[in-house]
């Protein structure tokens, strides 16, 4: 299927979420309908899957922001909201969601996941584009770093983003045809 590409997030065995035609931004279609649409693809022929195995919490931070968040903070800055603070709010209120951060300083830019309350993750992106994802113990010094170099920042709210499921159904599966004949095997006496 040249030109058509989509994603599976899977955790523990259940789709999480999916994207279709993520060439564009934001991906043409998310959620049952690209997986409907991908398990369609995946009878065609000319098709090519690649699978990739990371860290559960990155799958889900990877796939949160197909979920149509909310948004329910904008522009807000660290000149007037202590960032700890609010994040403690935050924690207390179980978002399920992220912090969208911006340094003023080096346009450094940050994505703090949280999951029921609890900071699952921080995504930062270089000027260059390079991308690091750190777990919560390396959260810290991020946000110390956001607040001394003064940010601003963005919250948005995500649902149906916790639990996996089982999305969409797959057709009957195909044998695949072998690409490389089948390895010929044959017994050769060694001498002794």
């Amino acid at each position: 299927a040249s030109g058509k590409k989509g994603v599976f997030f899977v955790v523990n065995g259940g789709t999480i979420n999916a994207a279709f035609g993520v060439e564009t931004e934001p991906p043409r279609m998310t959620g049952e309908d690209a997986v409907e649409k991908l398990l369609n693809l995946s009878t065609k022929s000319n098709g090519l899957v690649n699978v990739y195995q990371v860290p559960q919490v990155e799958v889900e931070f990877a796939a949160q922001p197909l979920f149509k968040p909310e948004e329910i903070f904008k522009d807000l800055n660290t000149d007037f909201v202590r960032i700890d603070q609010f994040i403690k709010k935050l924690q207390d209120e179980k978002l399920t969601g992220y912090m969208e951060i911006t340094s003023r300083k080096d346009r450094m830019k940050g994505n703090l996941s949280f999951k029921g309350g609890e900071v699952t993750g921080l995504q930062v992106a270089s000027r260059t584009g390079d991308t690091s994802f750190y777990e919560r113990e390396a959260v810290p010094a991020f946000l110390e770093e956001f607040t001394r170099n003064g940010a601003t920042f963005n919250v948005f709210r995500t649902k149906n983003f916790i639990a996996p499921t089982k999305m969409g159904s797959a057709p009957p599966a195909k044998k695949a045809p072998r690409l490389v004949p089948e390895p010929e095997v044959k017994e050769v006496a060694l001498p002794e």
